[in-house]
């Protein structure tokens, strides 16, 4: 091997993998091989991309690497506080081990997620559902298991069974920037280029119960193998798009309980590929609509940016609906979609809500 990143595996791993570029890797191959303890070998981590340039950006592995770590440093302290002994450590003592170790890494968070993991799914599940359907759902979930997981009560709609049980910190609450054409959601990601941004990060917010904790998990997961799959592919074998899956599955599950997305809810949902995105609304318009609920549960209207001539002439405005809804029906409707989070919904922070579609 002659140190060139097409010739040398280590070197173009470290290059995908963690962006790390060496600006001279031959330099870096010979301090290797004769086990250099101090490198002198110049590195540069991550890049800045030519259209975000002014965005800190984080190289995506990284931002898995510090999404887990974060997420699971909750999990283990609050399974700590239960009595629970969790191992924590994996030891690296040479560069060839850190290949090993991503692997493995990989394999764990996959291994995690509601494709792989049923207690996931039991908590994903529990994400976001209504009182009468979680009767239906789990007729037998314990109270201690709620309580363990910390489901809570997110909405009430004032009407007996239509309260709405989840995670506080998890997808239960969105957040958008008119002036500055930016939105998110507690829990879910908003792309790598935005991953330090102060204003995603703080709406992103920090997992704080365990099943919310779980669900991030996946959310993470889902999105950086969807993101990144061209880069595994490169370097692991059958790594496969596992929230495509995951879809794929529920969809043959809703098609057999004779489930059907009603034709009235694609004028509505947005979906989560663009709140992924982050971005409020372009030149072309938004998909995002917020529906109003008031308070008999009527949803005739939403909020939507709308753009005008110039994006100093467009904003959020009010559109009324041809077709008038309520917060009940649509709830049933939706509650098995919901169930296995083919739909979800998250709420404003005035009475309006955001529905959202996987594909």
């Amino acid at each position: 091997m002659n140190g060139e990143y097409s010739e040398n595996a280590l070197a173009g791993f470290y290059r995908d993998l963690i962006e790390i570029m060496f600006e001279d890797p031959k330099l870096y191959v010979e301090e290797l091989k004769v086990g250099t303890k101090r490198l002198t070998s110049k590195v540069k981590v991550g890049y800045v991309n030519k259209y975000l340039g002014y965005l800190k950006v984080l190289p995506r592995f990284v931002w898995l690497s510090r999404t887990i770590h974060r997420i699971t440093s909750v999990i283990i302290r609050k399974m700590k506080e239960r009595g629970f002994k969790v191992e924590e450590q994996v030891e690296i003592e040479r560069p060839e081990d850190l290949v090993d170790a991503v692997r493995r890494f990989l394999e764990l968070v996959i291994n995690t997620t509601i494709n792989r993991n049923k207690f996931a799914l039991l908590a994903w599940t529990l994400r976001k559902i209504t009182e009468r359907y979680l009767i239906v759902a789990h007729p037998d979930i314990s109270a201690e298991l709620l309580k363990f997981l910390e489901v809570e009560v997110l909405r009430d709609f004032g009407k007996e069974g239509y309260k709405v049980y989840g995670y506080r910190d998890f997808f239960s609450q969105y957040y958008y920037d008119e002036r500055n054409l930016r939105i998110c959601a507690n829990g879910v990601p908003c792309g790598y280029y935005y991953a330090k941004n102060s204003w995603y990060a703080k709406h992103y917010g920090k997992p704080t119960t365990i099943g919310g904790a779980l669900c991030r998990l996946t959310e993470a997961a889902f999105t950086y193998i969807k993101d990144d799959r061209s880069m595994l592919d490169r370097w692991f074998r059958g790594v496969q798009d596992e929230e495509h899956r995951y879809i794929e599955r529920v969809l043959e599950s809703l098609e057999k309980m004779g489930w059907e997305e009603p034709e009235y809810v694609k004028d509505i949902y947005a979906y989560i590929k663009d709140l992924k995105k982050g971005s409020l609304g372009s030149s072309y318009g938004s998909p995002f609509k917020f529906l109003i609920v008031e308070e008999s549960g009527v949803i005739r209207r939403c909020k939507q940016w709308i753009y005008g001539r110039s994006y100093a002439d467009s904003g959020i405005e009010q559109r009324k609906f041809s077709r008038y809804l309520n917060i009940y029906s649509l709830l049933d409707t939706l509650s098995p979609a919901m169930f296995l989070g083919l739909f979800d919904v998250a709420f404003g922070e005035d009475s309006t809500i955001l529905l959202v579609r996987r594909e």
